[in-house]
């Protein structure tokens, strides 16, 4: 009992330290940078700083515990076959549907509340008139790289020291949300996150969470948004809206169904 609390607490440490080291380099370049805000050329060059450095201290410290640390994972919950990279596709294009169409639903009836309105403010940062290349570049690729290796490749590995696997999940997608600063966007991130560290767990390679995670955030600034786009031309946003979280949603039950029926072959198999 006595180890498994002290498995605990360092679990915690890795985890709360890889956190406060991603602070730590976004409040240095910061510091180096000055004013962002004003800047999109700046705040472009920021965003592509800060995960390159990231991609490259996190990639060290993922691989370091892949390559010496992974026998202290004992706890494996998911097993089964590997996802192909059409099944990432297809189901990451899903969860993205789903969760604009339901966001955007509940935008419609509050998007006076100042919740919503902070949130409005943020994403027009994201796919506004400031908008450049490089920000383009870090929100589809970079970002999806180096988000991954913090959270799913370390802060979620951290946490598998004194933790089980769905446990350690959890823990990682709430760091995810809280890491968003947003409280609409952290709710989402988190439910994201969950899925995201379910498909690195699945097979243990986080390449096929980055790869879920780039399409998540490639389909949410262009496929999508044309997809409901391309309805409400037709009909009103309300049923837009519902018509692309719906299909969302099908796509995520089917894979979840799959998922689960292959789980029950498996251990039948045990």
């Amino acid at each position: 009992m006595k180890e498994g609390l002290i498995n605990k607490i360092y679990a915690c440490i890795i985890a709360v330290s890889a956190l406060i080291l991603v602070i730590a380099i976004q409040t240095g370049l910061l510091f180096a940078f000055g004013d962002i805000e004003n800047s999109p050329m700046k705040k472009g060059l920021f965003y592509v700083a800060y995960s390159g450095i990231s991609i490259i201290i996190f990639g060290l410290m993922y691989r370091f515990m892949q390559n010496n640390l992974n026998g202290h994972f004992e706890v494996r919950e998911y097993s089964g076959k590997r996802m192909s990279a059409l099944t990432i596709v297809i189901v990451g294009f899903g969860i993205q549907a789903f969760g604009y169409g339901v966001l955007n639903l509940i935008y419609l009836v509050a998007s006076e509340t100042e919740l919503f309105k902070a949130y409005a403010e943020m994403m027009d940062g994201i796919s506004g008139s400031g908008t450049t290349p490089l920000i383009i570049l870090y929100s589809i690729i970079l970002a999806p790289v180096c988000e991954e290796l913090i959270f799913r490749g370390v802060v979620m590995n951290g946490f598998r020291f004194g933790f089980k696997d769905s446990t350690a999940n959890i823990l990682a997608a709430m760091m995810f949300g809280i890491f968003h600063g947003n409280l609409i966007q952290g709710i989402y991130a988190f439910l994201f996150g969950m899925m995201l560290g379910y498909v690195k767990l699945k097979r243990n390679r986080i390449g096929d969470s980055i790869l879920m995670h780039l399409v998540i955030n490639l389909t949410g600034l262009s496929i999508v948004p044309i997809f409901a786009t391309f309805i409400n031309a037709f009909t009103n946003p309300v049923v837009a809206y519902v018509t692309v979280a719906v299909v969302g949603l099908i796509i995520c039950v089917m894979w979840i169904a799959k998922e689960r029926v292959e789980k029950e072959d498996v251990l039948n198999l045990e």
